[in-house]
This record gives structure tokens, sequence and C-alpha cells, in this order.
């Protein structure tokens, strides 16, 4: 091997290598020392191949609004690049994450534009009509909040079920049709009877329903009993029992 060629190896040798190990910390979970790879190396030359694996690594963490940016970031210094352009990719799930992303960025009106490209490729994805519903619900368009979160719920798998009935539940309430949204939030707690905030969530629509007093004392009786100390709104619950009881009282002389 001639020399220049020898010293080209060595120069260009130890860049591969860390460049490696980054994604091999990325494949062993090391998520830390990879983020701080990361981070030296973009201070140095920032790349959008850069921000794309910082990216993956805060969605591994869960962290999409940091995992969000670093996208954004990778789509700043490479727009043409398939991978990261996370809005025009004909890939349905690149497409997904990044919608879902800009949702919890709360974007709302990007993460609908782009789930609802998303809908039209794939009509029968739970997570893109969860979310849409989602991105409904936060702007209070409840109309088809209402429309996408009933489409979830008949995609969907049975684990997801309880938190789509649940956001159903609200959004009829917020609609003001308490009958359907007491039959959401039932539906709910039946999918997951570990979800006891559920049931205050039920008292306190038959408060707001003022339809039967009586059954909102009896839910707010069992959530107190079902979920002991673990119950957030224990409180508010004994509160609001106390003054349902002397209001029945009253009625009744």
């Amino acid at each position: 091997m001639k020399p220049k060629t020898i010293i080209l190896v060595l120069l260009i040798l130890p860049f591969q290598l860390f460049a490696q190990s980054i994604d091999e910390l990325i494949l062993n979970k090391k998520y830390d020392k990879a983020l701080n790879r990361i981070s030296s190396q973009i201070q140095d030359k920032p790349e959008a191949e850069l921000y794309f694996k910082q990216s993956v690594v805060y969605k591994e963490q869960s962290k999409p609004l940091l995992a969000c940016k670093s996208l954004e970031q990778a789509l700043f210094y490479d727009r043409q690049n398939s991978l990261y352009l996370a809005e025009n990719d004909s890939t349905f799930d690149v497409l997904k994450n990044y919608g879902i992303c800009q949702y919890f960025c709360k974007n709302e009106q990007k993460a609908i534009q782009i789930l609802e490209k998303c809908f039209w490729m794939v009509p029968n994805d739970q997570f893109v009509h969860f979310y849409l519903g989602l991105a409904y619900k936060n702007l209070a368009k409840y109309e088809r909040s209402v429309e996408y979160l009933i489409a979830a719920i008949a995609c969907a798998q049975p684990v997801y079920m309880t938190e789509m009935y649940h956001h159903l539940g609200q959004v009829y309430g917020n609609s003001r049709e308490f009958e359907k949204s007491i039959e959401a939030l039932l539906k709910a707690y039946e999918c997951n009877n570990e979800r006891v905030e559920i049931l205050f969530e039920i008292a306190t629509t038959y408060e707001e329903f003022n339809f039967n007093k009586t059954l909102a004392l009896n839910y707010y009786s069992s959530y107190l009993k079902t979920a002991g100390a673990k119950a957030k709104n224990a409180d508010y619950a004994l509160e609001r029992m106390q003054r349902i009881k002397e209001e029945l009282f009253i009625g009744n002389k």
C-alpha cells in the first residue's frame, strides 16, 4: 500500500469507527451515551443523519417532543432525503409517525394535514384514526373528533380500546351529549376495570347531566370503594357525596 493511501485510511478510519459506535450504542440501548456522542459530533459538523439518529434515540426514550424537533432539524439540513422527509414521503409508517409527533408537539393543524394523507393511504389504521380524533378534540371540533374516534374503535385491538372509548366519552361530554358520554365511559371501564378514575368521570358526568343524582352518588361511592387509597379525587368525591345527600334529603321533605 502506498504511503499516501495509508495516511488517507488512517484519517478516515477514526471517523468511521466513531459513526459506527453511535449505531452500536443505539442498537445496544445505551441511549444516553449515544446522545452524548451525537451531540459532540453535531457541534463539530451538524448533519441531517446525526439529527435523524438523535430523533430515533428520543423516540425510543418516549420523548416525542424532542424527537420531533430533531427530525425537523434533519429536514432542515436535507429536505430531499425521503428517509427524513418523515410529509412528502410515500412510506406510510414514516408519514404516520411524523404526524403523531406533530400532535405531541401540539401542532394539531399540521398533524391533521399529515394524518389525513395517511388515512387515504391506509383507511383502517387504528392509530391514524385515534390521533386524528385527539387532534380534532384539542381544537374543539367535536363532531370530527367523534367520527375519527369511533373509526379508531372499529379498527382497534382490545388493548387500546379503553383509551379510545375514554376519549370518545370526554368528547361527547364536551358536546353536552351526556347519555352518549356515559355509555362510552362505561365501555372504557368495561375494557379495563383498573382505570378507576373513569368511575369518577362517570359520576361527574351524571351530575352535569342532572338526570339522576342518585346515580351520581352511587358512582362516587363505587369510585371511592374501588380505588381506595389510590383515589386521586377522593376529597372532591366525598364533598360531592355529602352535597348530593343533603339535596336529596331536602328534596324528599
